[in-house]
């Protein structure tokens, strides 16, 4: 009876070791294929002369979106070209469910509109998640493989295209004089807020930016896709904004919250922190 039980333990750890091992080799070429993908979207690099924010940009805008602008530093300041972004967050899948703990990097190019964002989630003891969101050339794409290994969901569509560009437009935040580019305008609502619409290939997308008085960007809400119960539908989506500080040059929030605001009650599904960021620098890796 001993001899047996020794037996299976040793098969059961020989058979984790193969498929920890199996495991790293396939998140070292995920984070190659990560590696391979912002090289891409980082080609052609920085102008020669990049373009410096004057005072006379900001004049026609919304009061409460030039109020934001002067408040995070853009006058006198190089135009964002790339940014590089990393985060330290929880998400859960369910209301109800168990928070798990990611680390995440978000690559982003501003003249045109593109980023990768990666990120690994210990869903468990000894067991992660790798996830990959990508939009370019206006279009979205969702990647998660547990383990690095089984490929769970890999979306893409129109659908996906919308939800994409309502989070590159919510995360402008983060790259202020992206909100001075042509494929973005403005729309007074009142004296702490605006609505900005951003048009990008076949998609038009609007949401509504909230600021406090010191004109720090406190929250923001559109509308966007989401799969719920297996369902697509469009719905109510916020980020709660908050510890505005400056970093590498800008004042930018750095922690927050994100929630589906639905019938049956609000779903707040990701937290997050912003650890390092930093601009114009396309050698990244």
């Amino acid at each position: 009876m001993l001899r047996r039980i020794a037996i299976i333990f040793l098969v059961v750890v020989v058979a984790l070791a193969i498929v920890a091992g199996v495991s790293a080799i396939a998140r070292v070429q995920f984070n190659r294929t990560t590696e391979e993908q912002v090289e891409e979207l980082f080609r052609g690099g920085i102008q020669d002369s990049p373009e410096i924010i004057q005072s006379t940009d900001l004049e026609d805008l919304p009061s409460p979106v030039r109020n934001w602008l002067e408040n995070s530093g853009v006058i006198g300041q190089e135009k964002i070209y790339f940014a590089r972004l990393v985060q330290e967050a929880e998400m859960r899948l369910n209301p109800g469910g168990r928070w798990m703990p990611l680390n995440a990097e978000q690559y982003f190019t501003l003249e045109e509109p593109g980023f990768i964002w990666q990120a690994r989630i210990n869903a468990a003891p000894f067991i992660h998640i790798s996830g990959r969101d990508v939009y370019k050339e206006g279009r979205g794409n969702m990647l998660i493989k547990p383990m690095s290994l089984i490929t769970m969901a890999d979306e893409s569509g129109c659908q996906i295209d919308q939800g994409t560009l309502v989070r590159y437009l919510a995360e402008m935040v983060w790259f202020p004089t992206v909100a001075l580019n042509n494929f973005v305008s403005w729309e007074e609502i009142d004296e702490n807020s605006a609505r900005a619409i951003m048009r990008y290939g076949n998609i038009r997308v609007s949401g509504v930016f909230t600021f406090n008085d010191s004109g720090d960007p406190v929250k923001f809400t559109a509308r966007r896709f989401g799969e719920f119960n297996g369902q697509v539908r469009m719905e109510n989506w916020t980020v709660e904004l908050s510890g505005s500080r400056e970093l590498n040059g800008f004042r930018i929030p750095t922690s927050g919250e994100i929630t589906w605001e639905l019938e049956e009650g609000d779903f707040t599904w990701y937290k997050f922190q912003v650890k390092e960021i930093e601009y114009n620098k396309p050698e990244v890796f």
